[in-house]
């Protein structure tokens, strides 16, 4: 008898953290712009899901603000109401919304903008606290790396534009342009999303000592086809986050390796189905880095690329 009260007070103890029961497999994806096949994030991740057996509509259920940030409170609201049991945020508006929405359902997020614990939404990095976990960049280093990279390739350089997308959030802009100041850099922002002519904005520029930097949000692709040819006529140097915006007038790429960096959100999600408590799981930072440098970009603008910067490529495009 007493082993067998023993077995049943065993039995009555409440589960540990890490074993808590498996979640439905459901997941809602949720993307500020677009959930179209060619997006980024979706040629990373729709490989992913397929492998791990997630139908669209059945239990995976893809949304997006098609650019209007007005539409996403809803969005979220309709993805609960799918009893989804995880959602994946993309973008720094997006996981904003779905903080918002819930503080049960748990949230991995692909952040690029957010600092999580400036931003309440964790604890600490190590140990985020919440419903918020996922993937985020350490601004001040990936900020500083680009205005470094583009200054010793372009050395005339004295004066950034950035191009900035407000819904992104204010904190990467303002860290971008103090380390601006901090190398004596003058800077401006152009609002990319409502640019409609690059050729016009750019018009007004000093281009023989103009850089320019893009600071990331989703979306991005939509304008590479108006931009890339506007760099080019006005001979303006441009470095960008991700490598793979190269080869239409963009002269430097600096980023995380987008392919694995993206690609841990998907293990974050299966350990949360499994029943791992987002709480307690690490927030990830890059841990391997993409650069790139268009030599062909390089020869239209005139710059000769110093040797040290070439051994840091990657990858070099010719």
């Amino acid at each position: 008898m007493i082993a067998r009260r023993g077995l049943l007070g065993a039995l009555a103890l409440p589960l540990p953290a890490m074993a808590q029961p498996r979640r439905p497999r459901r997941i809602g994806y949720l993307h500020a712009v677009t959930i179209a096949p060619e997006n980024t994030a979706m040629r990373v991740f729709t490989p992913l899901w397929r492998r791990a057996g997630f139908v669209e509509e059945q239990n995976l259920f893809l949304r997006s603000a098609q650019g209007d940030g007005s539409r996403l409170p809803g969005l979220v609201e309709e993805l609960l109401r799918l009893d989804v049991s995880v959602i994946m945020a993309i973008g720094a508006e997006v996981l904003a919304a779905c903080a918002r929405g819930t503080r049960s359902v748990p949230i991995v997020a692909v952040d690029l903008e957010t600092d999580p614990v400036a931003a309440g939404l964790a604890q600490s990095l190590a140990r985020p606290g919440g419903n918020v976990t996922g993937l985020f960049l350490d601004q001040p280093s990936m900020a500083g790396k680009w205005l470094d990279l583009l200054v010793e390739v372009a050395p005339r350089t004295r004066h950034i534009v950035f191009l900035w997308d407000p819904s992104a959030g204010p904190l990467q802009l303002a860290v971008a342009q103090g380390l601006a100041a901090q190398r004596g850099l003058t800077t401006e922002v152009m609002n990319w999303r409502q640019v409609g002519d690059f050729d016009r904005a750019f018009a007004p520029l000093d281009v023989a000592r103009t850089g320019v930097v893009c600071l990331t949000a989703p979306g991005w692709s939509s304008v590479l086809p108006r931009l890339g040819p506007a760099l080019l006529a006005r001979r303006l140097p441009c470095v960008t986050f991700l490598s793979s915006y190269l080869g239409g007038g963009i002269l430097l790429g600096y980023g995380p390796d987008q392919l694995q960096f993206w690609g841990l959100a998907m293990p974050m999600v299966e350990r949360i189905l499994a029943g791992e408590d987002p709480a307690v799981m690490p927030i990830e930072r890059p841990r391997r880095f993409h650069f790139a440098v268009d030599m062909r970009v390089a020869a239209a603008l005139g710059l000769s690329v110093p040797a040290t910067v070439l051994a840091q490529a990657d990858e070099v495009l010719e």
